[in-house]
Parts: C-alpha cells; structure tokens; sequence
C-alpha cells in the first residue's frame, strides 16, 4: 500500500514580506494617484467641450433673437436672449468649476514633488545613519593610535638606520666632500683670465679749490623800503626811456603803487624776499570765494600791467597760505611763474592758522592745511586765516617777465597816485 506523501512548503522570511508589502502598497499608492490626476484631466477636458458647446448655443440664440426681430416677433426674441443669458451664466459657472480643476492637479503634482523630496531626505538620513554607526567615536580613536604607533615605528627604523654609521666613517664622508669642493674651484680657477701686468691705471689728480656753488634758479625782487618824504614809496630817477613814456620796468621819478623792481637777492634788513616760482608748483588748499572776484581781479591785474603783491607759499610743500585769488588769476592768464615770499610754515612759530568766523569747520591746523594742499581737494572759501609778523608788502612784477610770451609789454605805469605813509 501506498501511502500519500506531502511536501512542506520552506517558510517566508519576515523581512522580504515586509518589504514586498510596502512595495506594493506604495504601487497601490502611485496608482490612486495617478488615477486621481487621470481623472482630474478627464474633468477639465469635459469642461472645455460642455464651454465650447454653450458658446455655440449662446451664438445661435443669439441670431435667432436677430431673425426674430427682423420678423417683427418681439416675444420670442426676447426669450431667445433670456435663454442665451442663461447659458452665459453656465459658461461662466463653468469657468470656474475649470480653475478649481486646474488648481486641484497643481496641489496634487506639488504634494507629490513634495513626496519624492521627503523620501529622498528619508533615504539620505538612513545613510548617514548607517555611515554614523561603521565610523564611531571609538573607531576613530583606534584608528589613530595606531597610525601613531606606526609613525613611531618607522621613526625608530629610520633612528637605528641612521646611526649605522661610525665616527670614523663620517669623518671619510667629510673629507671625500672636501676634495670634491677644492676640485671644483681648481678647475673654475683655470677658467678665469689672467690679468695683463703692465697696465696702469691712471687716476685724475684731486681738485685742491673749492666747488663752486650751483647758481639759484629762482629771482628774487627787493622789498621797499619806507620813505616819508615821498609817500612811504622810494623815489627813482626818470626812466632812461624817456620821461614822456615811464616804463614798468624804470619806475617814474613821481611815487606810484609799483615802486622799483630790483631783479637780485633781496638786501638784509629790508623785509622778505620775493622768489619767482613755476605756477605748475603751488598748490591751494582752500577755493576761492565766486567767480566775479577773479573776473575783476584779472581786469585789474591786465590794467595794472603786472603784479603788486606777492602770495605767501610755504618753502618745503610749495601749499599756498595766502594769495588764492592771486594764484587763480595767474591761471587765467597762463603764466608761467609768480612771485611769491617762502617760508618754513610748519616750523614757524610766529605764523598761526584759525577758522574763519562763520565756517564750517570746528578747527584747523598747520597739518590740515598741508595735507589739504597735497590733496586734489580744497577746502570751502574762507575756511582758514593766517596771520605773520611781516606785511606782504608792495611790489612790481610785471606780467611779460611773468608769463610765456609778452603779450602785454606795451603796458605802462599809471600816473601818480598818493600812496599813504606806514610807519
């Protein structure tokens, strides 16, 4: 007799069923949503043909209503066009049955763009997880105590290595070294030219007088002197030129605001001296007050026929301290150089600086005022007031030993004019 044999079936790991079942609940999951969408689009799709069809029907209510009337059939045309406002209102109704279509597929498109980025940062955190639990505090730590210990062997390798070596062997290493340099030198040695003997070298004989002293570039004019028996102004012969025409250059035998020009140093005693000085070098610190003041300036320097006062230039930094009409004026007519009294004005005790009243300024120094010069900015008109022991004083520059070309040589001296006595 035969009995009946069985097979046991092998039993189902947990795990692979777990993950089957999730598996095909997110497939069920993929396909609700997919059939969602599916009909979503059927529904909007629906929607437009149901608009299309009212507006066809709106169309032709809408002729008709114009058929009636031509007919003279008042009544019925007027329920053709009640008929076609109604299904105006269907189609406007349907409008917006159509937007709450389209925006339910966004929200559900968005949620599952937002599904996929949750499940990417899911699977990236599980990841990290795993990363997180190969390399632990305690890995970390063994791992590099023995790189450190591995260092330290081979450290000690290369000790026992190196000193392999005896005192007398070493010794043998210099000296091979040695020779090997005197080698090197010999044969540099024999490539070197050999230096003729019989030539000498003459040198000049040593200069036994002093050097000259180098010629100044700059033309210094005398200050006047006072003179009370002739208006505070020095009194000079008539002009060589004749005594009808008095030039600038030979002042008239009568007193006039010129006075004498002397092109040589300055005498001691008779007050600063007045240098010639390339315009190109002053720098101004402070702008000048308007426009029309230049203009008349100018006017009356051309009038003049030349200059009647120095400005007042410190001698290191070339900053103007006083004169920056006269300086502006200079520009206008393109000359070349101005006379000017130097003087050391940070070292110069007798020379202070101070806001003018009404600026805008809270203070001043000799240091802003240089450094504002060496700038390529100026300060505001009547920012800074210098005052020195000294008058600045009258003089007579005129404008041809000025400027690049005499332009104004005709120029003469006015006539006389009373000049009061300074004490």
């Amino acid at each position: 007799m035969g009995g009946v044999s069985s097979k046991k079936t092998p039993a189902a790991d947990p795990a692979a069923a777990r993950h089957a079942a999730n598996r095909a609940k997110a497939q069920n999951q993929v396909s609700a949503k997919d059939k969602a969408i599916l009909e979503l689009k059927a529904s909007r799709d629906r929607l437009k043909k149901y608009q299309k069809q009212l507006e066809a029907e709106s169309t032709t209510l809408e002729a008709n209503a114009r058929q009636l009337l031509a007919k003279k059939q008042k009544d019925r045309a007027m329920l053709c066009l009640k008929m076609r406002k109604f299904k105006l209102q269907q189609i406007a109704q349907a409008d917006t049955h159509l937007l709450n279509v389209h925006t339910m597929i966004d929200s559900v498109e968005w949620e599952t763009q937002q599904l996929q980025i949750f499940e990417g940062l899911k699977a990236g955190n599980s990841v990290l997880d795993a990363i997180h639990k190969e390399m632990t505090i305690e890995a970390v730590e063994d791992l590099m105590l023995e790189t450190q210990e591995a260092q330290a062997h081979a450290d000690e390798i290369s000790r026992m290595l190196g000193g392999a070596l005896t005192v007398e062997d070493e010794d043998a290493v210099l000296a091979e070294l040695a020779e090997i340099e005197r080698g090197e030198a010999a044969a540099l040695e024999a490539q070197l030219p050999i230096a003729p003997d019989d030539m000498l070298l003459t040198l000049p004989e040593a200069p036994t007088a002093a050097p000259e002293k180098p010629k100044k570039s700059l033309v210094s004019a005398q200050i006047l002197t006072p003179h009370s028996e002739t208006h505070g102004m020095k009194v000079v012969s008539a002009c060589v030129h004749g005594p009808s025409r008095p030039c600038f250059l030979c002042p008239a035998a009568e007193p006039s605001l010129y006075g004498e020009l002397r092109m040589k140093p300055s005498t001691p005693g008779t007050g600063p001296a007045i240098h010639l000085v390339k315009i190109e070098w002053l720098k101004p610190h402070e702008a000048i007050v308007s426009r029309d003041k230049i203009e008349s300036l100018t006017a009356a320097t051309l009038s003049w026929g030349g200059y009647l006062e120095p400005l007042l230039v410190d001698r290191q930094t070339g900053a103007i301290l006083d004169g920056h009409h006269r300086y502006t004026v200079g520009l206008e007519l393109q000359l070349r150089q101005l006379p000017v009294i130097l003087v050391d004005y940070l070292d110069d005790a007798s020379i202070t600086v101070h806001v003018w009243p009404g600026s805008r300024l809270q203070s001043l120094s000799k240091q802003d005022v240089v450094l504002m010069a060496l700038s390529p900015h100026t300060f505001p008109p009547k920012s800074s007031q210098h005052k020195y022991p000294f008058a600045l004083g009258k003089i007579a520059v005129p404008l041809r030993l000025l400027e690049d070309r005499a332009r104004y040589a005709g120029m003469y001296a006015p006539a006389s004019r009373h000049v009061p006595h300074r004490a």
